[in-house]
């Protein structure tokens, strides 16, 4: 059905690169209407963030922020008021970290994780 819905308005279904999800525990396999069996996963990325592992996406944000941090070291070492440079803080290396953040299953190890990226 989605692909004949697809194929309605001109879109074709790559099955070399489609995979689902399920939240049910099935061993049903989905097939295209060429008979190719779509892969099942465990998580995938979805607009930059992991959808399944709260735990995996903070990793990867916690790197690319940690990444962004080091790149302003020119502004951190500057003459620039404290306040400007908290605000670029918040404006780059936060707003990489959290991105995403509100879809994430925050367990108590994970916060003292968050709490102690300020702290390193």
């Amino acid at each position: 059905r989605l692909e004949e819905a697809a194929a309605a308005v001109g879109l074709h279904l790559n099955s070399e690169k489609t995979q689902y999800i399920s939240t049910c525990n099935d061993d049903l396999d989905i097939l295209t209407a060429g008979g190719d069996v779509l892969d099942k996963v465990d998580d995938f990325k979805y607009l930059g963030s992991y959808i399944a592992d709260s735990e995996r996406d903070f990793k990867v944000r916690k790197d690319k922020a940690w990444g962004a941090l080091n790149q302003m070291q020119k502004i951190w070492g500057s003459s620039m008021r404290k306040s400007t440079k908290v605000r670029l803080f918040r404006a780059t290396v936060e707003a990489i970290l959290f991105y995403g953040s509100e879809a994430w299953k925050i367990k108590l190890s994970m916060s003292k994780k968050i709490d102690g990226f300020y702290s390193c």
